[in-house]
């Protein structure tokens, strides 16, 4: 079931798109806003400047809710990085694009959850990092993520710097592994 958007508010880290959760939790995802030539909130030089995106990287994004996956493509888009959006895992399974860098996927999604799709990707393409995202963190749910291979267990919303130097590094390592 999708929700509309309860609230979306502009701050100096961007835009937060809020809704309103099955345990009635905010879910917020903040985007940037461009202000000239740079990212407002990240200082004068843009973010491809600080970490240029590999060229033939492509971030593949899988997340059930379209404003948050629109959103978060728009933010990795903005990196530099090639996107792949995919509503639901069974739509990434059954047509993964090629050049896969990374998959960052929510945990929580009707049909195939993010970690039945971690252990599936690890089992097919197994040089492919896994993100784990979601907005109700739990210590069992991340403790069996990082036992079956996910790169990193993270919580909604996530720093649009953070995400970008995660991102960076995960795929400067991959290309030297």
């Amino acid at each position: 079931m999708v929700l509309p958007a309860d609230k979306v508010t502009h701050s100096e880290g961007g835009i937060s798109i809020s809704q309103q959760g099955r345990r009635h939790e905010p879910i917020g995802l903040p985007v940037p806003v461009r202000t000239g030539r740079s990212l407002s909130g990240w200082g004068r030089r843009p973010l491809a400047a600080m970490h240029p995106a590999p060229a033939s990287a492509t971030i593949a994004i899988v997340e059930d809710d379209p404003i948050v996956r629109n959103s978060l493509g728009s933010l990795i888009r903005s990196f530099g990085y090639r996107i792949s959006l995919f509503a639901c895992a069974e739509d990434f399974l059954d047509c993964p694009p090629a050049g896969v860098g990374c998959l960052i996927s929510d945990v929580t999604m009707p049909g195939m959850s993010g970690l039945d799709l971690q252990v599936a990707v690890k089992a097919r393409m197994p040089e492919v990092p896994v993100l784990l995202l979601t907005a109700f963190p739990d210590p069992r749910m991340r403790d069996r993520a990082m036992a079956s291979g996910a790169r990193l267990f993270l919580e909604k919303p996530v720093d649009p710097d953070d995400l970008h130097a995660i991102l960076h590094r995960i795929l400067e390592d991959s290309e030297t592994a």
